[in-house]
């Protein structure tokens, strides 16, 4: 796991890659949703990243999970 630093503190980063259906993150265009990670203002929720938008809360890390659409992997994808 990578470390990153958040408001005086460290914590560990968590990465995820999306194995579901096909999805884009706006509708019929878009950016194709492949990965996801933690971030300090959410740490128990996959975001996905949107250049043009920044971060999304996507879903949360154990919904994610236990559907099968999302693994956690060890680096970003």
């Amino acid at each position: 796991m990578m470390m990153k630093e958040g408001e005086g503190q460290m914590e560990k980063a968590r990465f995820f890659k999306y194995v579901g259906e096909p999805i884009l993150t706006r509708g019929d265009f878009g950016v194709a949703v492949i990965g996801g990670h933690n971030t300090d203002a959410d740490p128990e929720a996959i975001s996905v990243f949107d250049p043009d938008y920044g971060d999304s809360i996507w879903i949360s890390i154990e919904a994610g999970l236990a559907s099968g659409e999302w693994v956690e992997v060890a680096e970003p994808v």
